[in-house]
Parts: structure tokens; C-alpha cells; sequence
């Protein structure tokens, strides 16, 4: 639980991604995917990343803030 699950739950966002974790997860909140895809330090850490996973971002970029 990060505290942001209403806010993501209520924005128009498509895709949440996040990092600097040592885990991969892809879950839904809302209508939005919550995608997180770590590699973790291959040689001892294994965080289920999928280098197939690939997000391409198109058209105009629209950073938000919440206070």
C-alpha cells in the first residue's frame, strides 16, 4: 500500500509505472495498468522481469504532481 491507490484509482492515467524496488509486479487500480519491471542484479537477485514487457509512449508528455 502506497498511500496513492485512490489518486491513480480516480485519474485518467492509462499506465502507472514505478521502480527502484527489487520486485516486478503488473497489477490493475481502476481502469489504470500499475506496471512495475525490474532486473535486479541478474547475478544474485531474481525480480521475474520480463524482457518481453514493452510500453511505447506516444504523443504529447504531461507530468502531474499531487500535493
Amino acid at each position: 500500500n502506497t498511500g496513492l491507490e485512490d489518486d491513480i484509482a480516480n485519474s485518467n492515467v492509462k499506465y502507472w509505472m514505478y521502480g527502484h524496488n527489487h520486485w516486478s509486479a503488473k497489477h490493475e487500480i481502476g481502469d489504470t495498468s500499475v506496471i512495475s519491471n525490474q532486473q535486479g542484479y541478474g547475478y544474485y537477485e531474481e525480480c521475474a522481469y520480463d524482457e518481453h514487457l514493452i510500453i511505447e509512449v506516444w504523443g504529447t508528455l504531461k507530468i502531474f504532481t499531487w500535493h
